[in-house]
């Protein structure tokens, strides 16, 4: 530790100059870590629950169900519906139930203008949210028109949808956060060079520890929820450290 403190302050300008490429590196890294991290799991261990899904994992595999509702005339319902069927059918690791199918499915069209589709996609979880849910969107998408509307959900659907609303509340409170904070280090420090340091070390701290976790999530399992933690503590760290910093400086 000591010989490494001796370099930096023997070749300051080296030493920043590869502390502003791993940095870079980083962030680089850390483009798209949303995609990389595992869905927030809302399963209990130890519950009836848990056991009950590792029991049905354990007997038939990887299971995605989703629900699809369809709403809408009789007529639109009996021309769109049998056409998401067949768009979903074209794909073999989906298998479906629809009021359309031959047996007892009359409780899937408990009224002339009401159909449910129950597609089940033999994957895993954490495929499920990062594919099968914009795959299964986009499907209703493409074969489901006004006058009919569709509403699906499933396991998979939540978990991203909590993932997805956890990055955006996130990059959310730091846009707010950042003008008081500034507003606050300019009243502290009183020079608009003092204050944007803080800031920029908040950031840059940010974006490195988002390549830390996309680097670990390729060694093991990262919840969602980490990249939250992370931006949260990654800014607070940052700004605090170089407050010590540009103070001692000064």
């Amino acid at each position: 530790m000591g010989g490494a403190v001796a370099f930096t302050l023997r070749h300051p300008r080296a030493s920043l100059g590869v502390a502003l490429l791993v940095i870079a590196a980083l962030g680089f890294a850390g483009l798209g870590v949303e995609e990389k991290l595992q869905p927030t799991s809302v399963a209990i261990p130890g519950t009836e629950s848990a056991r009950g899904e590792a029991l049905q994992r354990r007997h038939f595999g990887d299971s995605a169900p989703f629900a699809i509702l369809l709403r809408g005339p009789a007529g639109a319902l009996d021309r769109q519906g049998p056409a998401l069927i067949r768009a979903l059918r074209a794909d073999r690791a989906v298998t479906t139930i629809s009021p359309w199918d031959r047996g007892a499915v009359e409780r899937l069209r408990p009224s002339p203008r009401k159909a449910l589709i129950l597609a089940d996609f033999h994957v895993s979880a954490e495929r499920a949210v990062r594919d099968s849910v914009p795959g299964l969107e986009r499907t209703v998408e493409e074969t489901i028109a006004p006058p009919v509307r569709a509403t699906q959900t499933g396991f998979a659907t939540l978990s991203r949808a909590i993932q997805e609303e956890s990055v955006r509340s996130t990059e959310r409170a730091e846009l707010i956060a950042l003008p008081f904070l500034l507003l606050v280090l300019l009243l502290v420090f009183r020079s608009p060079v003092a204050a944007a340091i803080p800031l920029l070390f908040g950031a840059l701290t940010v974006s490195a520890a988002r390549g830390v976790l996309a680097l670990a999530s390729s060694y093991f399992t990262v919840d969602g929820f980490a990249l939250t933690v992370c931006s949260m503590m990654g800014l607070a760290l940052g700004v605090d450290y170089a407050l010590l910093i540009v103070s001692r400086f000064r």
